[in-house]
Parts: C-alpha cells; sequence; structure tokens
C-alpha cells in the first residue's frame, strides 16, 4: 500500500528523524537502524537491577564478568547522543512489526531520561509504520505488548494516545488484477480458500533437473543461508554450459584511515 513512500513525505510537513529495524529498511527511507541512532549496545549489568535500559558507564560484554551481572540490550548515552535527543521533534519508525518491546521500550526511558520529560517518548512526537502480519521481531515479544506502548494507550490525556491511519489502496498490483489482490489479502491473514489453493498450483512449472534449466530463472527464498548455498551449489552443478572463473580486485579507502590494507579478491562466475 505504499507505507515507506508515504513515510517519506512526512520530512515535506515536520523536521523527523527516520529509523528503522534493518538496514534495508533504514536505506529504503533514508534513516539508520534504530541500533545505530540510538546507540543499542549489548551491556553487563547488575542482574539485582530488574529493568535498565539507559547507562552512560558500564562495562562491555566480555570484560570483567561476575556472576551479578547479565549482558542485556542498553542505550549507552554519549554527549553526542543526548545532545540529538535533546533537539528532535518527531521520530519515525518504519517497519514497525519487526521493533521488539525491549527495543521500542528502549526508546522510550532514552527519550524520558535525556530531555528530563515523564510523557510517553519524552514529548516527541512518534509516528509507527508497518504491518504486524508480516515479519515479527527476532527476539522478544511484539512492540504493542511493551511498557511503553501500554503508557500510551492507557494515558489519561486521550490527545497522547496513539492515532490508527490505515492505508487501503493497493499500489503494488494494478488495478485490474482485483482477484489477486483479494487473494493475496487473504494470503496476508492466512485464510486461502481451496480455490485459491488450486489457482496458485496451476501456475507452478513442472521441470527436470538440467534438462530445462534455462526456464528456472526465477528467485527462490530460503530460510537460511545454508539452504541458499546448497541451492545454488546443485545449479550451477547441473548448468549445462562451460563456466569460466574471473578474479578481480578491489581496492577501497577511507578518507582518514586505510578501511583495507590489502586488496581483496573476488571471483565472479561468467557462464556462456
Amino acid at each position: 500500500t505504499g507505507k515507506s513512500v508515504v513515510s517519506r513525505c512526512l520530512d515535506m510537513f515536520m523536521d523527523v528523524d527516520f529509523v528503522a529495524p534493518t538496514g534495508a529498511a533504514a536505506l529504503n527511507i533514508g534513516g539508520s537502524t534504530i541500533h545505530c541512532a540510538f546507540n543499542i549496545r549489548r551491556r553487563r549489568v547488575d542482574r539485582r537491577t530488574s529493568r535498565v535500559f539507559v547507562v552512560r558507564d558500564c562495562v562491555a560484554e566480555g570484560e570483567d564478568e561476575s556472576e551479578d551481572q547479565e549482558s542485556v540490550e542498553v542505550v549507552v548515552l554519549t554527549p553526542d547522543l543526548e545532545q540529538k535527543l535533546a533537539g528532535m521533534t518527531a521520530l519515525c519508525i518504519d517497519e514497525v512489526s519487526m521493533v521488539s518491546d525491549r527495543v521500542l521500550d528502549l526508546i522510550d526511558a532514552a527519550f524520558r531520561e535525556v530531555r528530563g520529560n515523564a510523557l510517553p517518548f519524552g514529548g516527541v512526537q512518534v509516528v509507527m509504520v508497518g504491518d504486524f502480519f508480516q515479519l515479527r521481531p527476532v527476539n522478544g515479544l511484539y512492540c504493542f505488548e511493551s511498557s511503553a506502548w501500554r503508557g500510551i494507550e492507557t494515558h489519561p490525556d486521550i490527545r497522547i494516545r496513539l492515532s490508527v491511519i490505515s492505508l487501503s489502496q493497493t499500489m503494488r498490483q494494478d488495478p485490474g488484477e482485483q482477484e489477486y489482490v483479494s487473494l493475496l489479502n487473504r494470503a496476508r491473514i492466512g485464510k486461502l480458500t481451496w480455490g485459491d489453493i488450486e489457482w496458485l498450483s496451476h501456475r507452478t512449472i513442472q521441470y527436470k533437473t538440467g534438462e530445462d534449466l534455462p526456464n528456472l530463472l526465477c528467485w527462490r527464498k530460503f530460510g537460511s543461508t545454508i539452504r541458499c548455498k546448497e541451492r545454488n551449489e546443485s545449479m550451477l552443478q547441473a548448468w549445462p554450459r562451460r563456466m569460466h572463473v574471473s578474479v578481480c580486485k578491489d581496492y577501497l579507502w577511507e578518507t582518514r584511515t586505510t578501511f583495507w590494507d590489502e586488496a581483496r579478491q573476488c571471483e565472479v562466475l561468467l557462464c556462456r
């Protein structure tokens, strides 16, 4: 429905900072990752302290470990970060379905600590964009199960509570593909009909390994890099044409210091 496109238009109307849970999502909206923007690091803190979110100086993971400490994600405040959070007026979090309850609580605690404001997120306007039917957090619970979310929903001032805006017009499919759009909507909520399954089954391609390989140049998704590597290797082995290997050298420097001291070699497979 064009959620990220709409998000990028926010800076036309307000001074807003964009963040997202992953690098790809952050790049898509011209922002940064949440962990980078809020300097979220894994640190060892006192186990007896039940809920630690913001620290200014603590032991890094792997240093001076003791039985009284545990490793948790915290916001490590620095002078630059404090200055940035103190001057921020609005924050847009894209792909919010992947943000865990812990991370949202970290954002909330960081704003409250720096700005000295007890309001949710320290009084900063927060726009959360996403679809909770899509990818969930890698670790932890959904962000709507966090203390920060509950604090917004139960706040006595109704102006502080969340307002929901739903985008209903599909932008990635043509208007003439309404049947396909309806099928995708049913798949989104896990309610495909037998008719949908039968329609999808007619879109499959039957092939014999090696014989019809040129017709199989399509994308496949795997849940792990190991399965992806196995698939790539098996397809390359079955490819009925000769392969050539070209070795190139790639140089990369940074403006202040040398990023790579030596050239790195990369093998490129050319098929013909």
